[in-house]
């Protein structure tokens, strides 16, 4: 698409989205809600109460926010040492290469042995 035909594209829809601004601003309901929030947002101020807490009073048979589902506990820590290197593995789960390594040298049963904590 050519430059101009692009300006002439977004011209076209800026002039119907003026028109449907100009269409809102001069509809009646639009002035009778925005009235309704002005005057809503005073009186919150006026008596000190949050916007959340006002909708709490309006509608006070709304359910309250969900608490976000609890995630599992994190996995605890598992210190390993290699008895013939004297090296320290700190791990939280059992898909560890280092670990994967010592169970295939030195087979599962002993390396569960090297479990420090």
């Amino acid at each position: 698409m050519s430059v101009v035909a692009e300006y002439r594209s977004v011209e076209a829809e800026l002039a119907n989205l003026q028109a449907k601004l100009y269409q809102l601003g001069t509809d009646d309901r639009l002035q009778r809600e925005l009235d309704l929030v002005k005057g809503f947002s005073e009186l919150l101020e006026k008596y000190g109460f949050s916007l959340k807490e006002g909708l709490r009073i309006v509608h006070p048979d709304q359910p309250k926010e969900v608490e976000p589902k609890k995630t599992r506990k994190p996995r605890r820590e598992v210190v390993y040492k290699n008895p013939h290197t004297l090296e320290e593995l700190r791990v939280k789960g059992g898909n560890n290469a280092v670990l994967r390594g010592w169970r295939g040298q030195y087979g599962s049963d002993t390396v569960k042995g090297w479990i420090v904590n």
